[in-house]
């Protein structure tokens, strides 16, 4: 059963980054479209990517 980490455990928390960076350049040009795809083994951290994600679109000023 896979379980929901709630901080990025990895060292330099790159997952809260590449979240940040992704938020980021859907906000900076809400007007074009986007793909975005995450590749990785089970347990990388796609997951939580995704809810940081979420929450940054949501509350980043």
């Amino acid at each position: 059963m896979e379980t929901e980490e709630r901080q990025d455990l990895f060292p330099g928390s790159p997952h809260e980054k590449r979240a940040e960076q992704i938020a980021r350049n859907i906000l900076d040009k809400p007007n074009e479209n986007k793909i975005i795809g995450l590749e990785g083994d089970w347990g990388s951290g796609k997951s939580y990517i995704i809810k940081k994600l979420e929450f940054n679109l949501v509350f980043f000023p």
